[in-house]
């Protein structure tokens, strides 16, 4: 199961039965965005975000995805959020 289409469906079934949701992102980048922007818009406060943490050398939106006290601010700028950092993308581009 996949997609913020299928979590449209899960969210309201989850709720009618009292139990949270936990979205599965493997990504650290726009994924991770939208799966946030989708907990926080279809889920409770106990929607709950699985992703993979690791000590990057570098992080493409600086700290504004590190959870504090077990929560994530939903980030409010336009799209997603966050611009990625641009110095970022050009240091680890490869072309």
């Amino acid at each position: 199961m996949g997609g913020i289409s299928e979590l449209a469906k899960v969210f309201p079934i989850a709720a009618v039965h009292d139990v949270a949701v936990m979205i599965h992102s493997f990504y650290d980048g726009p994924g991770l965005l939208a799966a946030i922007h989708v907990a926080a818009a279809l889920g409770t406060a106990d929607a709950m975000i699985e992703w993979r943490h690791f000590n990057l050398e570098a992080q493409l939106y600086g700290g504004a995805l590190s959870p504090g006290h077990g929560r994530i601010s939903v980030p409010q700028g336009p799209g997603l959020g966050i611009e990625p950092d641009q110095n970022v993308i050009r240091t680890y581009l490869r072309v």
